[in-house]
């Protein structure tokens, strides 16, 4: 598939118990889609990203994933995510850790992410979806989202009782885009 992968290995929701909060993580599983081409593993290849257009900007990207992830609550009748910066932050933190290999691409440090956000939003569950991509371009949010939905571990945080969100976009040095979303429960 061109751009949007799991890891080496597709690895399924999981819960944390934290004591007040489950935490709950999906990375992303995708199905392949016809005439797609393999696109190189980020965090073993050193081929270059292939560009198709200029970069759209960071917040540009987070700010659109947010309208489309709202969009699809919309049509199943839920209420809008509403976006929290203070989220956002934690969310940019994990895929600029991802994008300069730092962490890997993974849901790892999730409990710590919560346990920041604890400090000034109380919840009672927090979920979150990864992605990778090295495609860009103006439509590279719709392509994540599209993965995310088509993802039943995905859509169901998309889809889940949560209140407010925040996403965080960050491009890596090769040119792959990572990106997380945070999804809270108050």
């Amino acid at each position: 598939m061109r751009g949007v992968r799991a890891g080496a290995r597709p690895q399924g929701t999981r819960r944390v118990s934290t004591g007040r909060a489950t935490i709950r993580g999906a990375l992303l599983l995708v199905s392949a889609l016809s005439a797609c081409v393999p696109a190189p593993d980020p965090r073993t290849s050193s081929a270059p990203a292939r560009v198709s257009a200029a970069p759209v900007s960071a917040t540009t990207l987070e700010r659109e994933v947010h309208q489309l992830v709202n969009r699809h609550r919309s049509r199943r009748g839920q209420p809008a995510l509403q976006y929290d910066d203070r989220v956002a932050a934690a969310a940019r933190e994990h895929s600029a850790a991802m994008a300069e290999r730092t962490r890997p691409f993974s849901h790892e440090g999730l409990e710590q992410r919560g346990s920041a956000i604890a400090r000034y939003l109380p919840y009672h569950g927090l979920a979150e979806n990864v992605a990778y991509d090295s495609r860009v371009g103006p439509t590279l949010g719709s392509l994540i989202v599209a993965g995310w939905i088509d993802s039943p571990p995905h859509r169901q945080n998309i889809e889940g009782s949560f209140d407010v969100t925040g996403i965080g976009i960050a491009q890596g040095r090769d040119g792959v885009v990572y990106a997380t979303q945070l999804f809270v429960r108050r």
